[in-house]
């Protein structure tokens, strides 16, 4: 099988980027071809381009909606050059509004017409519809996805909207992760320690974690490891001074695997306004880690299993606050690594790949069946 995957410019850094490198690896091990397409050069950080064993980057500095116009022509030209080139079987969107252009190729012939158009990102394609920016922003994410012949998903909850909302046919396959790894260690009894991992970004709310930080008790001994980067770390730096809580933060920086540099922890605070189906959340999971994330419309609550491997709260800073002192004071006990690393066995990455294989499988023959039929009608 030949895919070609459609991305928006990337930053180098995040879910989307380890999880095509997952994909990438896995589906060339199967015997696939797998191209990765990029607009242009990652942004923040390009060295996981040197990993992918077909990447093609091409001049575009950006595809958002208000560059778009000007930079349309160049990308349009750039996307026929590799459609030619690969002849894909499946083709993937992983930024809904590239669906609306994929779908043109294909009417217009210069895409195969048995080719299956698939939107693919267990991250949550969907959130520019759901969240939504501008109205035409949100018309185009909408667009683009219901131009796919399929949507695959991370959990059932977003499957579920689409199927609904948006009339698709949606799968939710999880996220490939290897479950085969070891165990982040509880710290000793007398320490509490909060681990946060993730961009430092508006979406991902530190600023709520650290607030609730803020009204632990300081005669329990805790403390806040936090690894990442992004735009908003001197905020959120400056913001931990003016809380007084600066001696009880550990900034550990980015790090291309987080994992490595966590010595233990007892929980992964998720404070997130919106979110996708977490690869950060799945990777905590399956290192025995349980979770204290905010209800957010798609990914946590797809996870989440009340008392066995988190706690999901309001998508405010009181509710945060309250359920971390909770656990913090002890009066909410800590589910077992096992109990936790169960909830996400089903995320083992050749399950995954697997799953997802079997649904390219099934839309390219649809699709076939589809243009069979206009051909005799």
């Amino acid at each position: 099988m030949n895919i070609v995957s459609l991305y928006d410019r990337p930053s180098g850094r995040g879910g989307t980027e380890n999880l095509t490198l997952r994909l990438s690896v896995a589906l060339e091990q199967k015997g696939h071809r797998f191209v990765c397409v990029l607009p242009g050069p990652s942004y923040n950080d390009r060295s996981w381009e040197n990993h992918l064993s077909n990447v093609v980057v091409g001049p575009i500095s950006s595809l958002s909606l208000r560059s778009l116009p000007k930079n349309l022509v160049r990308y349009v030209r750039f996307i026929f050059a590799i459609f030619s080139k690969e002849q894909p079987d499946v083709v993937l969107i992983n930024w809904g509004p590239l669906g609306i252009i994929t779908h043109l190729f294909k009417k217009l012939g210069l895409l195969k017409s048995t080719t299956a158009i698939i939107a693919y990102e267990p991250g949550g394609i969907g959130q520019g519809w759901a969240d939504g920016k501008s109205l035409l922003y949100r018309w185009a994410t909408s667009r683009g996805i219901s131009s796919c012949d399929h949507v695959v998903v991370g959990g059932e909850d977003a499957a579920d909207v689409f199927r609904k909302k948006l009339k698709v046919l949606a799968s939710a396959v999880g996220s490939p992760i290897e479950t085969s790894v070891p165990r982040i260690p509880r710290p000793s009894p007398d320490v509490f320690r909060i681990l946060f991992v993730g961009r430092f970004q508006k979406q991902k709310r530190l600023d709520r974690l650290l607030k609730a930080c803020a009204q632990l008790p300081r005669t329990i001994n805790w403390e806040l490891t936090i690894v990442g980067d992004g735009p908003d770390r001197t905020l959120l730096t400056t913001l931990a001074d003016e809380l007084g809580i600066s001696n009880y933060c550990v900034w550990m920086g980015w790090h291309e695997n987080p994992w490595d540099v966590v010595d233990s922890a007892s929980i992964l605070g998720f404070p997130s306004d919106y979110e996708g189906f977490s690869v950060a959340m799945v990777e905590a999971l399956a290192r025995g880690l349980p979770v204290l994330a905010t209800d957010c419309e798609f990914g946590p609550r797809a996870l989440m299993r009340e008392g066995v491997n988190g706690w999901l709260v309001a998508r405010d800073n009181v509710a945060f606050a309250e359920q971390l002192s909770r656990l913090v004071r002890g009066e909410i006990a800590l589910p077992s690594s096992d109990e936790v690393c169960a909830t996400v066995a089903y995320c083992q990455v050749d399950d995954v790949v697997d799953s997802f294989l079997a649904i390219c499988e099934q839309t390219m023959s649809q699709v076939g069946r589809h243009e069979h039929s206009s051909r005799e009608a």
